[in-house]
């Protein structure tokens, strides 16, 4: 859906987080498509990371609280 995000006052933060390896989508593409259409959403590729990004808790608080 080209174009369907909108930024708005008071909208929400939004972090995607994507693994390295171990899924069939390409985690770059994914980025690069996120980042045209959704330019305020903060994407991350997590090296040595498979597809089911876990244990992020850390890095999820840090994002939030400094948005």
């Amino acid at each position: 859906m080209k174009g369907a995000y909108r930024s708005e006052a008071g909208r929400k933060a939004v972090l995607v987080l994507f693994g390295d390896g171990g899924s069939p989508l390409r985690a770059g593409d994914s980025v690069a498509r996120i980042s045209r259409t959704a330019p305020d959403v903060k994407s991350e590729i997590l090296p040595n990371t498979g597809h089911a990004v876990v244990a992020q808790a850390e890095r999820t608080l840090a994002f939030l609280r400094s948005a």
